[in-house]
C-alpha cells in the first residue's frame, strides 16, 4: 500500500470488510511509512484496525457506523467553472479570510467573465475586497464559503492548477486538482 492510497471507508482487506478509520490514525501511519513503496499490513478486528510497517505497529479503534454515501453530495452537472493557480487562489482566500470573525465566517466569491472578486467583512475591522484574475466559464454567480475549509483543501493540493466547479449559490462547490483530487465544499449563507 503506497502513501495516500487509503481513505476512511475504504475496503481494507481481502475479505471485503469495510471500516471507518479515524483521520488521526491515517496521519500517524503516513508518518510511520518511510518508503512510499513499502507494503503496509492491515488487520481488521471487531472494533480495531492494526497497521504493520517495517518499523512499527499501530493499533487504532475504528469509528462506529457506516461511512455516509458521499457520492450523493458530489455535484454532477456543474455549469460554472473557475480555473486558477493553486498558490495564487490560496493566497487570495487567506487574505480575504483575515477580515472574518467567528460570527461572520464567510467569504463572498463573485464570479464573472472578468474573473473573481472576493469580499469579506468584520464589524470591528472593516471590509476586504480582493480582485483575483482567473479563467471563468459560465453565468455570473455569487457564492459564500467558509475560508477555513478552502484553505484546508488548497494546502494539500500538489498540483499547480485547481478548478472550482459550481451549479448555484445554495449548492455545494467542487474543488478539483488533477485526476485524483476532489473536495466538496458546502456554501454558507452570507445574508
Amino acid at each position: 500500500m503506497a502513501k495516500g492510497d487509503l481513505a476512511p471507508g475504504d475496503k481494507l482487506d481481502k475479505d471485503g470488510k469495510k471500516a471507518i478509520v479515524p483521520t488521526k490514525a491515517l496521519q500517524l501511519i503516513e508518518k510511520l511509512i518511510v518508503d512510499p513503496e513499502e507494503l503496509v499490513g492491515v488487520q481488521i478486528r471487531e472494533n480495531q484496525v492494526i497497521f504493520h510497517t517495517s518499523s512499527a505497529t499501530l493499533t487504532s479503534n475504528l469509528v462506529e457506523g457506516q461511512f455516509p454515501p458521499y457520492d450523493d453530495v458530489i455535484p454532477k452537472d456543474t455549469d460554472k467553472k473557475m480555473f486558477a493557480s493553486t498558490q495564487d487562489f490560496l493566497s487570495a482566500i487567506k487574505r480575504a479570510a483575515l477580515l472574518t470573525t467567528e460570527e461572520s465566517r464567510g467569504v463572498r466569491l463573485a464570479f464573472n467573465k472578468k474573473g473573481l472578486v472576493l469580499t469579506s467583512r468584520s464589524p470591528e475591522s472593516g471590509e476586504a475586497t480582493i480582485n483575483f484574475p482567473c479563467k471563468y466559464e459560465g453565468a455570473d454567480v455569487e457564492i459564500g464559503f467558509n475560508p477555513v475549509f478552502l484553505v484546508d483543501a488548497l494546502r494539500v493540493v500538489n498540483m499547480d492548477e485547481v478548478s472550482l466547479e459550481m451549479t448555484a449559490p445554495n449548492r455545494p462547490g467542487l474543488l478539483k486538482a488533477g485526476a485524483n483530487f476532489l473536495y466538496v465544499i458546502m456554501p454558507v449563507n452570507l445574508q
